[in-house]
Order: structure tokens, then sequence, then C-alpha cells
């Protein structure tokens, strides 16, 4: 039976839903169908903090503390959240107007990481990948 929400997690359970679609009956005036995509999962949560600290480190073996990254002045070297609150929520802002990581969805998360891996890639010559299940 479909029900007025419906909450896809699996492949299988999207089949299930497609045949139902496939199987109904519809009305005179059809019907709408909205998708939305759903929030990032503990597993990209949990990457983008290991990413942080990733960075963190890398832009510290490279010498390069928030302050010759950010603006010239005293050395600040970077930690995880610096790198939460400062890189990655300045590029999730602009990128997705949002202001919290929490309200993040599956595909911003590619989007901020892409903006920001870019451009500290091209400024500063540190590269870190985004963590995989693998690196986890």
């Amino acid at each position: 039976m479909i029900r007025e929400r419906q909450y896809i997690q699996t492949t299988e359970c999207l089949k299930a839903f497609a045949e139902q679609l496939a199987d109904m009956n519809l009305p005179e005036h059809g019907i709408i169908i909205e998708v939305k995509m759903g929030k990032r999962t503990t597993a990209q949560n949990n990457a983008m903090h290991k990413y942080f600290t990733m960075l963190a480190d890398a832009l510290n073996d490279a010498g390069l503390d928030q302050v010759k990254t950010l603006k010239p002045g005293t050395e600040i070297p970077w930690e995880p959240s610096s790198v939460k609150k400062i890189l990655w929520g300045s590029i999730m802002q602009a990128v997705t107007k949002k202001t919290r990581t929490r309200d993040l969805d599956i595909d911003e998360i590619s989007k901020v990481y892409d903006v920001l891996n870019r451009h500290i890639a091209e400024k500063f010559g540190v590269m870190v990948m985004f963590p995989s299940k693998d690196t986890m």
C-alpha cells in the first residue's frame, strides 16, 4: 500500500515502491510525486570529521597555519574544529546557504568538499582526499 509519505532507504524498497506505482490505478487527475534526498548518513558524518582532522594535519605539516592560510599575523595551528568552522563552514554557507553541517544533504557534502579541496590545492598545493569506507 502506498502511503502519502514514503521513506525509502534501500534499492529493494525503491524497486518495491516502483512496482506498487506501476500496479496502481491512476486517479482521473493523476498524481504528484515529490522526491527529496535524505540528509547525510552516519558514515558521511564520520568521513567529514575525519577529513577535518586530515586537512588540519596536512595544512600544519605544510607550515600553513591559519594566519598564513587566511590572513597575515600570528601563527595559529589548525585544529579539526577550526577547519570545520572556518574553512568548511564558510564554503558550506556560500555553496548551500546552510549554516550547520547536520543540515547538509548527501550531495551537498561533495559540492562543499570539491570547492574547498580545489581552493586549498590551487592556492597552497595541499590536497587531502575525502575519506572512504576503506580509510575510516
